[in-house]
């Protein structure tokens, strides 16, 4: 009797020891990380280009102008579909889309704005929209003309007219500066230009 009774008090001992011992390691969690905050979008109406913009234009298109050599067999097909559909156009009036035509259209559209998925996917869709915006009303083949850039109708009332003409002087202005910046690069941009949106 007093060995079992020995034998039961050194059981629960042990027991005890084993419930005092370092509990086993949880896995620890990681820390979220902060979204990064988002592009400022300046107003290119009333600020200028930047180096950093031109870049980030010139970094994107050479992406998308990339990618584009790479699409597949069906978006090929899409685009010489498209590129057909045009070249047989007639002028005058046309029957509305078909769902077929409508779904060939909208993957031809996407498929000319790859530009728009490799901004996004880096994260800057918003800023660079807004900048292709800009570079592409000043240089390249969808520039404006002299008369629609970007000028709205005189105002009526003389203070609001007065207004509207200094902002048309600042924003003269600003294109001066800003074609400084792209003279340089006009001939790469239209190239992009062209290679993804002929």
């Amino acid at each position: 009797m007093k060995r079992a009774a020995f034998w039961l008090l050194l059981g629960c001992a042990c027991l005890t020891a084993c419930n005092r011992s370092t509990p086993p390691q949880t896995a620890q969690a990681t820390p979220v990380q902060p979204a990064p905050a988002p592009d400022k979008v300046p107003d290119f109406e009333s600020e200028p280009l930047t180096q950093a913009h031109l870049d980030l234009y010139l970094s994107v298109m050479q992406q998308a102008v990339g990618d584009r050599q790479h699409i597949s067999d069906a978006d090929k097909k899409v685009l010489a579909d498209e590129a057909d559909w045009y070249k047989n156009l007639k002028s005058g009036w046309h029957a509305p889309l078909t769902p077929a035509e409508q779904a060939l259209m909208t993957r031809a559209n996407e498929l000319h704005n790859m530009d728009n998925d490799v901004a996004r996917a880096r994260g800057h869709y918003e800023l660079y929209s807004a900048v292709r915006e800009a570079i592409e009303g000043m240089v390249g083949p969808m520039k404006c003309g002299e008369s629609d850039c970007g000028k709205g109708e005189p105002e009526d009332d003389p203070k609001l007219r007065a207004k509207q003409i200094e902002d048309d002087k600042k924003r003269k202005e600003i294109i001066k500066q800003d074609l400084v910046l792209l003279k340089p690069h006009e001939s790469e941009i239209t190239d992009l230009i062209k290679a993804l949106r002929p």
